[in-house]
């Protein structure tokens, strides 16, 4: 399962004459990726670990997938994702965070006027935001005691009811926020994440030269490893299957068909992105004995957490099925 180049697939660095550590995670550990490659220089692996491994933690879909398969801590990642909702009274958009399975307002500053703040953010942001900005106004027992009367104030009002203190010259105003969601715009693309598998895979199953005849390969290079600007639909989310279906395994398959050929890269058996990529000849696939093939998939099999297991599908140009076969670790 591994291609030992002189050179590093994406910067072309030198590599040791000798593979070190444990590779390259192709598919990150994080979504129970097992196939590691040890094309990769440490410098890229370094950059990719920093930078794009950590995509599809922020990746709705594998979220819903990891949740739904009851993995590991699947529930607490979504913890990590920016949410927003609507104010029910100026139907303004808030910044919202989830915590323990319950959402709050963002503790959100904007210069010393105006400071967004859950209930329970009290005390540890609202009250000192306030020491800050008009302590100086009052003594400290003024201060102590209009901070007193305004809480029991703010306890009594209504969504959307504002409490003002005359002495401290501030407003507070109870908010009410409803349609809470995952804030997509807010989340990163994966499309880095999916480049960097589809870049590997191709370098897996294709030769050197096949590889120079797809231009746009370059481009997958440089949004993976430098945030390069991808073509117009180069990636794009494809689902396969019309009925969601989770599974505890990754598939990767090429297909090819006269100068184009398309990656599809499948996680937790159902989110997938699929790549489509034109060559300026032929890509010609074969197995190890010369036989012509129109599509190869790659499966890790991960239902077994101690015994994973990885296989190789060919399909052949006179065939309908594929056949598969288990490869070593």
């Amino acid at each position: 399962m591994l291609k030992f180049y002189e050179y590093c697939i994406f910067c072309f660095k030198k590599l040791p004459t000798e593979p070190k550590g444990e590779g390259e995670h192709v598919i990150p550990k994080n979504i129970y990726g097992f196939w590691r490659t040890y094309d990769v220089c440490e410098e890229c692996k370094i950059f990719f670990g920093d930078n794009v491994d950590q995509l599809p933690l922020q990746e709705v879909t594998i979220l819903n997938a990891m949740k739904y398969l009851q993995l590991p801590d699947a529930d607490k990642l979504f913890e990590n994702l920016p949410y927003i909702g609507t104010d029910t009274i100026d139907k303004r958009k808030i910044q919202m965070i989830r915590k323990g399975g319950n959402f709050k307002i963002k503790v959100t500053a904007i210069d010393n006027h105006f400071l967004e703040c859950s209930e329970d953010d009290w005390d540890m942001f609202g009250k000192k935001w306030l020491e800050n900005n008009v302590r100086y106004k009052v003594s400290k027992q003024v201060f102590d005691k209009e901070i007193e009367h305004l809480v029991i104030e703010y306890k009594a009002l209504k969504p959307g009811d504002t409490v003002h203190s005359d002495i401290l010259g501030y407003s507070i105003r109870k908010r009410q926020i409803h349609n809470v969601d995952v804030d997509k715009e807010a989340l990163p693309p994966i499309t880095k994440l999916i480049a960097k598998i589809v870049v590997c895979f191709l370098w897996l199953l294709l030769s050197p030269q096949q590889i120079a005849a797809i231009p746009d390969l370059e481009i997958l290079v440089k949004h993976t490893r430098s945030d390069g600007e991808l073509r117009k639909y180069l990636i794009n989310w494809c689902s396969l299957t019309q009925k969601v279906q989770y599974h505890k395994f990754h598939r990767l398959r090429l297909h090819t068909f006269a100068n184009t050929q398309i990656v599809d890269v499948t996680l937790f058996g159902y989110p997938n992105w699929r790549t489509v990529l034109k060559s300026t000849s032929p890509t010609i696939l074969k197995d190890s004995e010369d036989q012509k093939l129109e599509e190869v998939q790659l499966i890790l099999d991960f239902e077994d957490f101690e015994n994973r297991k990885k296989y190789i599908g060919f399909k052949y140009a006179d065939e309908n099925q594929l056949r598969f076969h288990e490869l070593s670790a």
